[in-house]
């Protein structure tokens, strides 16, 4: 990892399942199409343990999914 980044915090999507209207949502349709649905689970806390032991994270925080219409 980087000596010049100073990585405290971690937020990142986990998936693009959603209808993307809430006022806080920066993700347009676009961006979802080219993109995979989820993030698979094993990534995910891969990614979080090696920033975890690279840095001193002390929040991370999720994205995606809110508001799914019924399956």
């Amino acid at each position: 990892m980087s000596p010049f980044v100073s990585l405290k915090r971690i937020e990142f999507v986990v998936t693009y399942r959603c209808i993307s209207h809430c006022k806080h949502c920066q993700v347009d349709g676009r961006q979802r199409a080219s993109r995979p649905a989820s993030l698979s689970p094993e990534l995910a806390a891969r990614a979080v343990r090696e920033l975890c032991a690279a840095y001193p994270i002390s929040s991370v925080m999720t994205f995606g999914g809110e508001h799914l219409p019924a399956l």
